[in-house]
């Protein structure tokens, strides 16, 4: 006769011995059953869901369900009732669709009571159960992660989750996703992204059944959104962030300067194109901003100011940079050479933050030198409002660090450069 007994209990068993790999198994009885009952508990479910439901897709995962009962009744009686209880786990787990793990299931009534000593005809909660093992593949422990494929920048691991931005109107994508096996690729708003798998074109959601598999994601309207790996019960196990970003335009000119003392000896009109090449796949790739030449923007000017033989001084530096071009946001000024002195701005170069955003490039950093064509594209993060540490603190991997070696933009130095763009 059924009789209630309260909610549903777990207990976690100490993993050991050569048959389990102790890193990789989980082993847990959901116990106290209603006596004579048969209904998974709320409790038991909610474990269920939080431990098991995420490793139903993984074909490298077995799961084994064992039923028991205690003595209280007839031998036939308590196998019958083991094995409603261990077919109502295996229903549950089902119920969140195709498996593809490895499920077992077995039922041996009061045979583990008895083994363990019980008394024939007596009660006991811990038995009144079913057990449940779930022998993981190792990597499987391991947290999805994303991670692009290819070549191409504006993907920042860095964020919380991570970031990727996709530049409005643009081709699809590849991103990859690592251990995330049985998991689902779900977009939360595909109007802005869609996920799809790499040779189709359905936007049904992805089923990851790979340790390492490549997916393609597809930007819609300019907006955010978010691609969630998640498990049969909708759990999101891994995310990442999309954006969506407009076209931005800054323009800029590039002056020649002409003095026999501190005018650029070895630049000439033309000598822009490269570095506007390395600004462009820089910021392009990275936050969708690319640098325009304004009309008459390249131009050679002659000073006659006498101002040494370097620009070493913010009164020697705003001299040259008043011939700046009206209504241009980066003005660059090419000449022999500039020496910041302490106090006076940073070292790697003259610049005003913010606008106009003038830039004083000087010839030490010849052309053909990949590193150098990054300085002017990192001294375009300072006309931009970035700083070497702000918004974030800046490490040698990072464009915006002091001493330039790396291309990479995080999301919150994109976001604040894009504010600062002018029009």
């Amino acid at each position: 006769m059924l009789r209630l007994t309260g909610p549903g209990k777990i207990r976690d068993l100490v993993v050991s011995g050569p048959k389990f790999d102790p890193a990789a198994t989980i082993i847990s009885v959901l116990y106290n059953f209603d006596i004579d009952g048969d209904a998974v508990k709320p409790q038991h479910r909610e474990w269920l869901k939080e431990h098991v439901v995420p490793q139903l897709g993984d074909p490298g995962v077995k799961i084994t369900l064992r039923g028991e009962a205690s003595r209280s009744g007839s031998d036939d009686h308590n196998l019958a009732l083991s094995q409603r209880r261990v077919k109502n786990v295996e229903r549950f787990l089902r119920d969140f669709g195709p498996l593809s793990a490895t499920l077992a299931v077995a039922a041996f009534g009061e045979k583990d009571a008895e083994g363990r000593g019980e008394d024939d005809k007596t009660e006991d909660e811990q038995v009144r159960a079913v057990i449940v093992t779930v022998e993981m593949s190792a990597h499987r422990l391991v947290p999805p992660t994303f991670d692009f494929e290819g070549n191409f920048m504006g993907f920042d691991d860095t964020a919380d989750p991570p970031w990727l931005m996709l530049p409005a109107g643009s081709s699809s994508r590849l991103m990859r996703i690592n251990n995330g096996e049985g998991l689902t690729l779900i977009s939360s708003n595909p109007g802005v992204v869609r996920v799809r798998s790499p040779f189709g074109s359905s936007d049904r959601p992805i089923a990851v059944s790979q340790q390492s598999q490549i997916f393609r994601v597809l930007p819609g309207i300019t907006a955010d959104a978010v691609i969630s790996a998640v498990d049969r019960s909708g759990k999101a196990h891994a995310k990442l962030a999309v954006s969506v970003l407009r076209p931005r335009t800054v323009t800029c000119a590039f002056h020649y300067v002409r003095n026999a003392r501190y005018g650029s000896r070895v630049r000439n009109p033309s000598d822009e194109a490269e570095f506007l090449d390395s600004m462009n796949n820089v910021w392009g790739s990275q936050a969708n901003i690319s640098f325009r030449i304004a009309p008459g923007g390249v131009r050679e000017i002659t000073l006659t100011e006498d101002l040494g033989d370097k620009i070493d001084t913010r009164p020697k530096f705003d001299r040259v940079s008043a011939h700046r071009f009206p209504g241009v946001q980066f003005n660059v000024f090419f000449v022999r050479d500039v020496e910041a002195k302490p106090g006076e701005t940073s070292t790697d170069g003259f610049t005003i933050i913010g606008p106009p955003g003038d830039c004083l490039f000087d010839d030490f950093r010849e052309s053909g030198d990949d590193a150098f064509k990054l300085v002017l594209a990192h001294e375009a993060g300072h006309c931009l409002t970035l700083d070497h540490n702000t918004p974030v603190v800046s490490n040698n991997q990072m464009l915006m660090h002091g001493i330039v070696t790396k291309p990479f933009l995080t999301k919150p130095q994109v976001l604040q450069a894009r504010r600062a763009v002018i029009g």
